[in-house]
């Protein structure tokens, strides 16, 4: 997905994100996802996305395989 989206500051910065999951926390949800711009996983308030386009491109990488990257590097473990 193609996002413009609004920093803490008010900057905007338009990234190319991968979903990977959406946290839905008292005061704001949250979406994970691997970002173009950084070559990292990232965390976005969903309320400072200001535009969002679903785009055609594919998926680097199975859905499957990113999430257990996420999860690998946030130290999420199953028992």
């Amino acid at each position: 997905m193609k996002v413009t989206y609004r920093d803490a500051l008010g900057n905007s910065t338009v990234r190319i994100l991968w979903p990977i999951v959406v946290g839905m926390f008292q005061d704001c949800q949250m979406l994970a996802a691997h970002c173009e711009l950084r070559n990292a996983f990232r965390h976005f308030r969903i309320s400072r996305m200001v535009a969002v386009t679903v785009t055609a491109k594919r998926l680097p990488k199975p859905r499957r395989v990113l999430l257990a990257e996420w999860q690998r590097e946030n130290g999420i473990t199953h028992d």
